[in-house]
C-alpha cells in the first residue's frame, strides 16, 4: 500500500451500499455512516503507520529549498519512482529538488 498524493476523500460505491476512504491510490472500506472528520482520524492514526512502515524508500535525500527556508527530504523508491515533501511535486509529480537528486 503506498500512500496517494491527495487528500483523503469519502467515496460510495454505485448503489451506496459500501463506503471507502480514497486517497488517490488506496480504496479502503470503512462504516457506512462515518463522517469526513472521523475518517481523517481513522486514517491518519491506522492507516498512515501502516503505509508508512511498509513503504520503504531505497534512499532519501534531505535538499535545502531555493525560495523558502525549508528542508524538503527526496525519496528513491524500489520501483524506480522518486517523491518529494514539496508542493510542486504534489501538483506536478515532479519537482527542482528531485532533478537535483538525480545529478547526484
Amino acid at each position: 500500500m503506498k500512500r496517494g498524493r491527495y487528500p483523503i476523500a469519502l467515496c460510495f460505491n454505485i448503489d451506496k451500499t459500501c463506503q471507502y476512504i480514497v486517497d488517490g491510490s488506496n480504496w479502503i472500506q470503512v462504516a457506512i455512516d462515518m463522517t469526513l472528520e472521523q475518517a481523517k482520524k481513522f486514517y491518519e492514526t491506522l492507516i498512515l503507520p501502516i503505509i508508512k512502515k511498509t513503504s520503504l524508500a531505497q534512499r532519501q535525500w534531505k535538499v535545502k529549498s531555493d525560495s523558502v527556508d525549508k528542508i524538503y527530504t527526496v525519496r528513491f523508491w524500489a520501483n524506480g519512482s522518486y517523491s518529494c515533501e514539496c508542493e510542486g511535486f504534489k501538483f506536478r509529480n515532479n519537482c527542482k529538488h528531485i532533478e537535483k537528486c538525480k545529478i547526484l
